[in-house]
């Protein structure tokens, strides 16, 4: 049972972290490109 609770916090840990460096993806992509008809055509295309 403690493996099974430490696998969980493992995952739960990188699936968090993950979330968080995507926001930072996310904003620096935003502030690079600006909200403009380019930034949309780079999420398209990516």
């Amino acid at each position: 049972m403690q493996k099974f609770f430490q696998s969980t916090v493992i995952v739960s840990l990188l699936t968090l972290l993950s979330r968080l460096l995507g926001f930072v993806r996310d904003m620096l992509i935003a502030r690079t490109l600006g909200v403009e008809l380019a930034t949309d055509a780079f999420f398209y295309c990516v």
